[in-house]
């Protein structure tokens, strides 16, 4: 695991991009979810029943990358745990997944 800034967060976070939203501040969950934007302060994705959720891109060193996937901190607890539906979509584009 390692930080990610929010340039590498938002290179990675590409419209249509799917995440498996596994742990929230309710607990363990298994939500899918699809990106729909990613804005300066916050990314936007698409719940399973058509639902917009807003995301804020955390302060610095606030977004931890697990290799499945990456997550976000608030003040040193996870926030939020997403996980790529279809493996890490870097090393999809270069393996020819995507």
């Amino acid at each position: 695991m390692r930080p990610l800034t929010t340039a590498e967060l938002k290179r990675i976070l590409q419209p249509g991009l799917r995440l498996r939203l596994v742990h929230c501040l309710l607990g363990e969950c298994d939500k899918p979810r699809t990106v729909v934007c990613v804005r300066s302060k916050d990314f936007v994705v698409r719940t399973e029943c058509g639902e917009l959720s807003y995301c804020q891109f955390p302060p610095k060193h606030g977004v931890i990358g697990t290799g499945r996937g990456f997550k976000i901190l608030d003040e040193g607890e996870v926030a939020a745990e997403y996980e790529y539906v279809d493996g890490h979509p870097v090393l999809a584009k270069a393996e020819g997944r995507a």
